[in-house]
């Protein structure tokens, strides 16, 4: 996402634009219109620092990495551990 986005605040979109840094998010399609005027205000570059730092392929699966180990741990008995069946 090198370009700023106009969106409305819902779903992911109230997660992903941060307001004045990578976008904006508005009410109506009358504040839509208005932001258009400023979307030149946001600059590419930290619009797109501001996208990669939470959602670049990396961030991305280290953060799933995170999620399928607290997952295995939850699921691992609270007594003995798991136990490898043999090959």
């Amino acid at each position: 996402m090198r370009h700023a986005v106009i969106a409305f605040p819902e779903g992911a979109a109230s997660e992903i634009v941060i307001s004045g840094e990578n976008g904006m998010l508005v009410d109506d399609e009358i504040a839509m219109a208005k932001a258009i005027r400023r979307l030149d205000a946001i600059d590419p570059t930290v619009c797109r620092a501001s996208v990669a730092e939470r959602y670049s392929v990396s961030v991305t699966a280290a953060r799933y990495e995170r999620v399928y180990r607290q997952a295995i741990r939850s699921a691992q008995p609270r007594i003995g551990g798991w136990q490898r069946r043999p090959r």
